[in-house]
């Protein structure tokens, strides 16, 4: 009879038996299911080993099938370090997607913030997504039709009629031949229960934290530093299960690599590109190079707004000029990298400007952690993608935007060496009242040139005023919370000032890159030929009439003339009168005043009293000279309406963070007089930077302009009136 201790044994065999069987036979099932993989598409998904020369993509080496292309599809990456004491590290899972992990442990990486895990997968691809009907902006936007001959008009002056002119229904009146548009969604990240913008800052309500700010932006493996090998890779198939009529559409691919060492891994923060192009023949080689130049090209995703003629112009991503095709040759950059690449194509014939193609752009971002905006026609330094993060960082604040006018390639950009030729780099000040062509009662602010030099201030960007549209990198959450304003067709002057004004009263700050990063072509092909630029006006004569009537919408939904004009009754003539007995009076105090003076100054030390003298009459002037704007501004004043469109002003309006006016009182903006203090440069040119990053957030949340009082005078009439601050 067989002792307790024989028992315990046989007890330990029989279990160590049983467990072997079931791991065989589920290693077995797993083989099977693989080398099954592609002849059967069950829904859920499903998974093969990658393997030099076998499976369905036949490669000489793993690292070549992780890059291959799969246009359209999203790529999620997981990682299993070889170790066994490491946890099982899943990156960058696909939405709704469950994380493994061992021991029931929470993913984690060497990252500061262990929850970038449970973030939006990376790339992803617009075509992945439903996309939305609207009402072509230039209809909302056109002048009054005839209600008579058309039962589609609607007023300008009700919103509600303009809401309801939106209306997407495909079922609506058969008989309207208004134009409608499929547009890509704004994104919506399944990892977060609300509307986005609902809890960045509730809609510019209130500053975003750091917190909500952190929920912003993906991140991607870089294969950098460390060669894949055979064997590493497993690919998994996630297919469409939500959508019946796609069932059998694979929508994810998922690559799980078993033997990358952890220390191996660099996750690198992704950066969204936006690039609209008109016609452009030059669009191409600005996104291969945009590739091509970037030290971590996995990092980049590009949304194209491509509007051609499809009877004369080639797509912005076409393949016909590479010298192989992809399939002999799949590492060129159009074919490597083209599962980064999405295009949203639009004829010509329907482009209504830049304030619309770059919403489309920014309705194409999905939630990368930075976003970028730049032209077609760029040339790019090497290693553009650091250079400008590492810059974006010294100015150690989260609400930062990189932006400016971009210098032209021409004795700035050395096309051999892809570096710069040139320290120096443009800055945004200058900005002045110009008056609509159409309409005469608007008046807009407007950048023209702006100055170029070296930097003044070195280690960091400069601080300045105003937003640029050729070149704009930030975080992604800038983006969310001020996308372009849909209903703003035919604009072409007046986008800057609109996400400008925009962006500051969400918060954000502005500054000027330290260095250039890119450059760009100003009607001149590479071989410094002069070429012919196509331009969206030239079917403005489908458009008539809508430019007026979105420029009264640009400034009303800025604040900026609102929907009252406030004019002066009293004539030109009249106020020149008064300026004359004025200043007859004015002159005959003062012959007096010098008289008394002359009697006083000879009963004490004269230049004791002189100076005394000097201070008080300056005093004295200056409070003359307030008084007399002061008389102007509280004239007698006639109020005139304008109509504007207000339609999705919360979803395109100012924030509450700081006021429209603070802006204008900060930087010399006059919107009665529609005057503005000149020589603003002098300013910006490292005393801003100096004195207003004393109100720098302790949570390095932007700068906190309730504790800046500064308001810029012209230094010509009043001298430097920020030397007090600094």
């Amino acid at each position: 009879m067989a002792s307790l201790f024989e028992k315990k044994i046989l007890l330990s065999i029989g279990f160590m038996g049983f467990w072997f069987c079931c791991m065989t036979l589920y290693f077995v099932t797993r083989i099977s299911s693989q080398e099954h993989h592609y002849n059967s598409h069950s829904s859920g998904s499903s998974s093969s080993r990658l393997r030099g020369g076998g499976g369905p993509f036949e490669s000489s080496s793993s690292k070549e099938i992780l890059m291959m292309q799969q246009h359209n599809l999203t790529r999620d990456y997981q990682y299993r370090p070889s170790s066994p004491k490491a946890q099982v590290v899943t990156f960058l899972t696909p939405q709704g997607g469950n994380k493994r992990t061992r021991g029931g442990g929470r993913p984690h990486s060497s990252l500061e913030d262990p929850d970038i895990l449970d973030r939006t997968p990376f790339p992803q691809s617009i075509k992945n997504h439903k996309w939305e009907r609207i009402l072509h902006p230039a209809e909302i936007m056109r002048p009054e039709r005839d209600v008579a001959n058309d039962k589609h008009s609607f007023s300008r002056k009700s919103n509600a009629d303009a809401a309801a002119a939106t209306d997407d229904d495909a079922d609506a009146d058969a008989d309207d031949q208004r134009t409608h548009l499929l547009v890509p969604p704004f994104w919506k990240p399944s990892h977060l229960e609300t509307d986005v913008r609902s809890l960045l800052g509730n809609y510019g309500e209130r500053l975003i934290t750091p917190y909500e700010a952190s929920l912003i932006g993906s991140h991607t493996p870089s294969f950098t530093n460390y060669d894949v090998q055979v064997g590493d890779a497993e690919e998994e198939l996630i297919y469409d299960n939500d959508d019946p009529e796609k069932k059998d559409r694979v929508s994810h691919i998922r690559y799980v690599v078993d033997e990358v060492p952890p220390e191996k891994i660099v996750m690198l923060e992704t950066i969204y590109v936006s690039i609209s192009s008109y016609r452009d023949y030059r669009c191409t080689h600005t996104v291969e190079m945009l590739f091509r130049q970037a030290k971590y090209p996995e990092r980049i995703r590009v949304g194209i707004v491509d509007q051609l003629d499809p009877e004369e112009d080639e797509s912005c991503i076409r393949t016909s000029h590479l010298k192989k095709d992809c399939e002999e040759d799949p590492e060129q950059i159009m074919c490597k990298y083209a599962h980064q690449m999405d295009v949203y194509e639009m004829d010509a014939q329907l482009a209504v400007g830049p304030v619309f193609a770059r919403h489309i752009g920014h309705r194409m971002y999905r939630g990368e952690y930075f976003a970028m905006q730049t032209d077609a026609h760029m040339e790019f330094v090497n290693d553009w993608d650091v250079d400008v993060i590492e810059q974006w960082r010294s100015a150690k604040n989260e609400m930062a935007v990189l932006t400016t006018y971009v210098s032209s390639v021409e004795k700035h950009y050395n096309a051999k060496t892809g570096e710069r030729d040139s320290n120096v780099r443009p800055y945004m000040c200058q900005t002045d009242f110009e008056e609509d062509y159409y309409n005469s009662e608007l008046t807009f602010l407007m950048h023209g040139q702006q100055p170029e030099g070296e930097p003044s201030i070195v280690g960091e960007p400069l601080l300045i005023p105003f937003w640029a549209a050729g070149f704009s990198f930030a975080r992604g959450h800038f983006v969310v919370q001020v996308p372009y304003d849909q209903y703003l067709p035919m604009v072409f002057q007046g986008e800057e000032i609109s996400i400008g004004v925009r962006g500051f009263t969400h918060g954000y700050d502005f500054y000027a890159p330290e260095k250039s990063v890119l450059y760009h072509y100003y009607h001149t092909d590479p071989n410094k030929k002069k070429r012919k630029i196509k331009r969206f006006w030239e079917h403005a004569d489908k458009y008539k009439g809508v430019e007026k009537v979105s420029k009264a919408r640009l400034l009303g939904i800025l604040q900026m003339f609102g929907s009252e004009v406030t004019i002066p009754t009293n004539t030109t003539q009249d106020k020149d009168e008064e300026k004359q007995q004025d200043a007859m009076d004015g002159g005959d105090a003062s012959k007096k005043e010098q008289q008394i003076q002359g009697e006083k100054q000879q009963q004490v030390d004269e230049e004791h009293k002189g100076k005394e003298d000097k201070e008080e009459e300056e005093q004295k002037q200056q409070q003359e000279k307030e008084e007399e704007e002061k008389e102007e501004n509280e004239g007698d004043y006639e109020i005139k309406e304008i109509s504007w469109i207000a339609i999705d002003e919360k979803l395109y309006g100012t924030g509450k963070v700081r006021t429209v006016q603070k802006f204008l009182d900060t930087f010399g903006i006059d919107l009665k007089k529609m005057k503005v203090q000149k020589h603003l440069c002098r300013f910006v040119d490292a005393p801003m930077t100096k004195i207003f990053t004393k109100a720098m957030r302790s949570d390095k949340m932007g700068i906190d302009y309730d504790k800046i009082t500064y308001q810029f005078k012209d230094p010509e009439e009043y001298g430097k009136t920020w030397e007090q601050y600094m």
